[in-house]
């Protein structure tokens, strides 16, 4: 095996497993940083880590920016013709599904990929590309083997309300070994595409392209036609052997996948305050906790120390009374973004204003906002002070 490869593998083990025992504490959380620091200069200086995993300042401070449209597709797969000749947006946000991407093991439809970006190319606006595995995993995975995670659906939209959904444990080698390949093609088909302003980390995902997992228990879902009951998610994780060393190194694996395939393009992580379930390193509860930011953090940390700029930092719950405080303290050592909860309507100014003060480089909002007219000023403005 080279000596870059044995490298980089030391590095996961030693980064997730050694400093472990450090994250309880904030000291421990500066010994850490300072740690992963010096061994990547260490590992630079002699030239044995992979170069694809070391973008730190290579990045400029603003490759992406704008506004960006989202459900701007219309039911016959072309972009809202409005969209593309608004100038106040500079892109469209694409989503895809990995089973109609890959319906069948290597055998790849890129149809619907390849026209929305040739009409977003056409009108002279960039996009950036999502493709989604969680519930959308395709069946083969777990023919082949993949073990999978099973929660109730508790959302209005998708699959039908309290329907069993499945998706891939994020640690599995299977599910590893063929996201990982799908990835690779991903990448070998749009990493060198101009229209391509930035592309999506997922893999580590369930209901949507954040990367979140279930984390409910027992919790009451009605629409007021159907109703039930969703199971104990965090005490099926545990049951599935969860850690957050697990989760952390499915991080590792991932992204270094995606920069490995798109050396050439930012890759924006879409990152939430309440993502993984209350489990510590070695599979224990977290007493009086709901869920975990200690792995959410450590992520963010993990892919800031390797991959500078070229990781992007993103959350997609922003309103005029609320966004992530904890993503705008790394405004101005990355790129950041922001996508609307919802439609705004009249709201939308504040969210725009709270988006600016926290750095923000780019933003994401819904196609009805963009084609209402009394909004356009907003727009406009929001457009010439984002970079």
């Amino acid at each position: 095996m080279p000596l870059a490869w044995n490298v980089n593998i030391y590095w996961r083990s030693f980064h997730w497993r050694t400093f472990g025992e450090y994250k309880s504490n904030a000291r421990g959380s500066l010994m850490r940083t300072s740690l992963q620091i010096l061994i990547v200069v260490l590992f630079l200086a002699i030239g044995v880590f992979p170069k694809s995993a070391l973008a730190i300042n290579a990045w400029p401070a603003a490759p992406v920016g704008g506004v960006y449209a989202v459900n701007a597709v219309q039911s016959s797969g072309q972009i809202d013709p409005a969209v593309l000749s608004n100038p106040s947006v500079d892109g469209v946000m694409l989503f895809f599904n990995w089973s109609s991407v890959e319906p069948v093991e290597n055998q790849f439809n890129w149809k619907s990929v390849d026209s929305r970006i040739a009409q977003a190319a056409a009108a002279g606006k960039t996009v950036s590309l999502t493709i989604m595995a969680g519930f959308q995993a395709p069946a083969w995975v777990y023919a082949d083997g993949a073990k999978s995670f099973k929660f109730v659906w508790d959302r209005n939209w998708g699959p039908p309300l309290c329907s069993v959904q499945s998706i891939p444990l994020p640690w599995d080698s299977v599910y590893q070994a063929k996201w990982d390949a799908f990835i690779t093609a991903f990448g070998a088909r749009y990493d060198a595409n101009p229209t391509v302003a930035h592309v999506k980390f997922t893999g580590l995902n369930s209901k949507t392209p954040e990367i979140f997992l279930p984390i409910s228990k027992n919790e009451s879902i009605s629409n007021g036609k159907v109703s039930c009951r969703g199971y104990n998610d965090v005490a099926n994780w545990q049951a599935a052997g969860y850690t957050r060393v697990k989760i952390e190194s499915a991080w590792s694996q991932v992204s270094s996948a995606y920069l490995a395939a798109f050396p050439d393009k930012p890759l924006a992580a879409m990152m939430l305050p309440k993502a993984f379930p209350p489990i510590d390193d070695n599979g224990n509860l977290i007493a009086g906790a709901t869920d975990d930011p200690q792995a959410t953090s450590d992520m963010i940390a993990y892919s800031v120390t390797l991959y500078g700029r070229q990781f992007m930092l993103q959350n997609d719950g922003l309103s005029n009374t609320w966004i992530w405080p904890f993503e705008g303290t790394y405004a101005g050592q990355l790129n950041t973004g922001y996508q609307m909860v919802g439609i705004m309507g009249t709201r939308l100014a504040g969210a725009d204003s709270l988006a600016l003060g926290a750095g923000a480089v780019f933003v994401e909002i819904y196609n009805s906002d963009l084609n209402n007219t009394a909004l356009a000023p907003t727009i406009a403005t929001l457009h010439a002070r984002l970079p």
